[in-house]
């Protein structure tokens, strides 16, 4: 498929797709945190302005 290059091609892709899946991964689990952190601050703010 990739020919006599496969032995380099293959694993820049795999290394390529684990580095993006990582990132991923990271970006979504700190918008999760972030979304928590916001609420739990909102929900303190109206808690003081009542």
């Amino acid at each position: 498929m990739f020919g006599e290059h496969a032995a380099f091609i293959v694993p820049s892709y795999v290394i390529s797709f684990l580095a993006l899946s990582i990132t991923t991964l990271v970006i979504w689990r700190t918008h999760a945190a972030r979304k928590k952190e916001l609420a739990r601050m909102e929900a303190k703010l109206e808690k003081t302005d009542a």
